[in-house]
């Protein structure tokens, strides 16, 4: 504590005593001297002015006799006279210069020398404006007046006089008043230094007890001095602060004493709840994770099957079917997630990943989603991309996605009838507008600023009315400020909503849209207006005029005709049926009628897609037929990755996702070996090598986890193969325990195909083909891939074309495509 004192007091400095007196001295010594500064320069002005104006009055009466005398002189023309009277006036004591001027200004006589400086006063101006510096630094006075005969001016005299006396005066003044005020500090100084001790006594004895109390820290000696007045009440004020400060030490010494005994009482109550929150977190937890598992994995077969079949040689309708199918799959796999990223968000654990986003395949897939829906409202779903947005930016395409498809499902939602519009367009130059507008039941202006909270809904009787749980839009918001964006919303009671997005973008791919030469008139007859806006303003871009003519009276001579398909029902085929697109909802085979009765080219299905348009226009650009390819063949998409010689091991327990994973590693060219648990997976890897292995985490006998660490620690000194966890756990324990185990990456259940071609092309291209590695006393019998006991799988019945359509190429020649990567930001 004394080296505590012992600092504060280095740091405040040295004390110094008598400072005070000091100070009192120099504002004594201020004080008389600005009272004697201020007398002195009053008393040289009233001198000088006095003086000054004296002289100046006796120069001018000077001036007053001449003028009177030199009168009857100058009327005469008589210059003898004239000089006889100017010799009388330079008798005069101090003037030097006397002269009679004519009217024009000539000299008509003149005696002495009329010498003067430009500063020196004339009398010409009053005394009054004279200043001190001019009174000072004068030489001459000079005065002057008329000639005055008869009433009329004849001339003018002028008289000059030295001001030598003037400084002298000015010094004694200044010599008088410096005593007088020398005489004055001597005595406040004098009275000063007697008063001063009444009051600086007593404030030295209190700045000497600061610094023995600051030393020693001793607050129950007072300080005990006399004085009165002001001084006497800060001696006060000082004791009674020492007296509190001694209280608050008694008080913080008896609270220490039982602050130990408190500290250990919160704290076991702080352990208990703590550990209670900790439980109760960890139940939510497993909760979670095990219900995500539980209805991941049938969906796994649902949406890879499907995807399978939209991928199988279908015709178009049908594959437009499989697709809503695998859409339908993804949006429920997002509700899913809608559950879960709430908790993940509010932990800290949301991740972003940052890959390629296809700005106009995004708005379509969340239109077509939402189609059906839509139509059972009667309300009309549409979606407009700008032809001038980027094709490609980078970001997360499944959380983008899961936000616009919130938006789309709540405007869907709150809506019963008019229309919802989904727009992407620029907002600026580096950043785009999502915008989702509604004409449904709008949103009080009150409760727009709540609609962002979770579980929280504009009017809380719609929970009943609309349903939901309020997490969209809460998840919607906090899923594009990670994205470095914002969200906002505008409305009004029973007109509708607007929802707009602003984020920033990095282009990947730049925007291309097909330009039609010669341009020429597009007719358009659709049902829905927003439909036909958007429509129209593809066209546009295109280079044609679209004009909207319902019962086609403008069709002819037209270069394109887009049309409900009911419309083209009862019209003659002819020359315009090659550039007619027939438009009916999915499902509808009306348009797919109109086709095959040569009343159209080409069938599109609604909501229309900004890809197929796009073909259409570029056809039409192109100068090619309107009509679209029928089917597309099986096997490998084109542009898939095909691995043919790789060797990839699946362990997984269910039959139905082992048929899943067998089906989908078969597009890339991959003929897997299968196992249905962690022993059997231990086992195989040990006489075979394998270039890869899809391991299951949830396996009877050995769980993944366990078959990889017995894998990884058989592997020591060895080459590594690379193990991905194939698992429904995305939360919980479960959701990292693969990097414990020693696994190279996670796959997680539902997967897609384009998350598989992207794991098996980090992991293969790497590896070289090997022979398998044998051992002659326990050679397995190598088994095609199977769903139980070495049963093999129902190979696909062969395709059987339709004559007159193209053959599907085979899967040998695909061409393969880049593989599709994502890395988490």
């Amino acid at each position: 504590m004394t080296d505590m004192a012992g600092s504060r007091q280095a740091r405040a400095g040295p004390v110094r005593r008598g400072s005070i007196s000091r100070k009192l001295t120099l504002l004594t010594i201020a004080s008389v001297g600005a009272a004697t500064l201020v007398v002195t320069g009053m008393a040289v002005w009233q001198e000088s002015r006095r003086f000054v104006g004296a002289q100046h009055a006796a120069l001018q009466q000077t001036a007053d006799i001449l003028s009177t005398a030199a009168a009857e002189p100058l009327a005469g023309a008589d210059v003898a006279a004239a000089q006889a009277l100017l010799r009388a006036v330079s008798r005069t004591p101090g003037v030097f210069y006397a002269a009679i001027e004519t009217p024009d200004g000539r000299i008509f006589s003149d005696m002495g020398l009329g010498a003067r400086l430009d500063t020196d006063l004339h009398t010409a101006r009053p005394v009054a404006t004279w200043s001190l510096h001019e009174l000072i630094t004068t030489h001459t006075l000079t005065a002057g007046a008329p000639v005055i005969r008869r009433g009329d001016a004849i001339g003018r005299v002028v008289v000059m006089r030295r001001a030598e006396n003037l400084a002298v005066r000015l010094w004694n003044t200044l010599a008088m008043t410096g005593l007088a005020g020398a005489v004055a500090l001597t005595i406040g100084l004098l009275v000063a230094r007697r008063l001063q001790r009444s009051i600086t006594r007593p404030i030295q004895d209190l700045t000497a007890a600061m610094q023995r109390i600051q030393a020693d820290h001793d607050y129950a000696s007072p300080v005990s001095t006399p004085s009165d007045g002001e001084v006497a009440i800060l001696v006060e004020g000082f004791n009674a602060m020492l007296g509190e400060i001694a209280e608050r030490d008694a008080r913080i010494e008896a609270h220490v004493r039982t602050l130990e005994h408190q500290v250990a009482a919160r704290t076991q109550d702080f352990r208990a709840a703590k550990e209670a929150a900790e439980s109760a977190n960890a139940a939510k937890s497993d909760f979670l994770a095990t219900m995500s598992h539980e209805i991941r994995t049938p969906m796994n077969g649902v949406m890879v099957m499907a995807e399978l079949l939209a991928r199988s040689g279908l015709a178009a309708k049908h594959r437009r079917y499989a697709d809503v199918i695998v859409r339908s799959g993804r949006n429920l796999l997002a509700i899913i997630n809608d559950i879960l990223d709430l908790s993940k968000i509010e932990a800290g654990k949301l991740t972003l990943e940052d890959g390629a986003v296809d700005l106009s395949a995004l708005a379509d897939d969340v239109v077509a989603l939402f189609a059906e829906r839509a139509r059972e409202k009667g309300v009309e779903l549409v979606a407009y991309t700008d032809p001038t947005m980027p094709r490609r930016i980078a970001g997360d395409p499944v959380r983008l996605g899961q936000v616009v498809s919130n938006l789309v499902s709540n405007a869907l939602k709150f809506t019963e009838q008019g229309s919802v519009t989904l727009r992407v367009e620029p907002d600026g130059s580096d950043r785009l507008r999502i915008l989702v507008r509604d004409t449904g039941v709008g949103i009080p202006a009150d409760k727009l600023a709540s609609v962002f909270q979770a579980f929280s809904q504009a009017d809380q009787t719609t929970t009943r009315r609309f349903g939901g749980t309020g997490l969209g839009l809460t998840i919607s918001r906090r899923l594009i400020e990670a994205m470095d964006g914002a969200i906002t919303v505008s409305s009004a009671v029973a007109k509708g909503s607007t929802f707009v997005i602003s984020l920033p973008i990095r282009v990947l791919e730049p925007a291309s849209w097909p330009r039609i030469a010669g341009g020429g008139v597009a007719v358009l007859a659709l049902r829905g207006r927003n439909a036909e806006t958007a429509l129209a303003r593809m066209i546009s871009a295109a280079g044609l005029s679209p004009i909207a003519d319902p019962d086609l009276s403008e069709a002819a001579g037209a270069r394109l005709i887009v049309a409900e398909a009911a419309l083209l029902e009862h019209r003659p085929v002819g020359q315009a049926s090659t550039c007619t697109i027939a438009v009916a909802p999915l499902g509808d085979g009306l348009a797919d009628t109109m086709v095959a009765a040569g009343r159209a080219a080409r069938a599109l299905s609604t909501p229309l897609r900004r890809d197929d348009v796009e073909s259409v226009l570029a056809r039409l650009a192109a100068g090619q037929d309107l009509a679209a390819d029928g089917l597309t063949g099986a096997g490998p998409a084109p542009g898939t990755v095909v691995f043919p010689r790789a060797r990839v091991l699946v362990a997984d327990d269910s039959p139905v996702n082992l048929e899943v994973a067998c089906e989908a590693l078969r597009q890339f060219g991959v003929t897997p070996r299968t196992v249905s648990d962690g022993r059997q997976a231990v086992d195989i890897t040990a006489v075979e090598d394998f270039d890869l292995v899809l391991m299951d985490a949830s396996m009877p006998v050995l769980d993944g986890f366990a078959a990889a660490r017995a894998i990884r620690a058989r592997e020591a000194g060895r080459s590594r193969v690379p193990i991905l966890a194939l698992t429904a756990h995305v939360l919980g324990a479960g959701a990292d325990a693969w990097r414990e185990a020693g696994m190279d990456g996670l796959l997680s259940k539902p997967f897609t195909l384009e998350a598989l071609a992207a794991a098996l092309s980090r992991h293969l291209p790497a590896v070289r083909p090997q022979a398998p590695r044998r051992r002659p006393h326990r050679r397995p019998h190598r088994r095609p891939c199977s769903i139980l006991g070495g049963l093999p799988l129902r190979r696909p019945r062969p395709l059987r074309l339709r004559p007159g359509l193209p053959r599907r190429r085979p899967r040998h020649a695909m061409r393969p495509a880049p593989a599709i990567c994502s890395t988490r930001r």
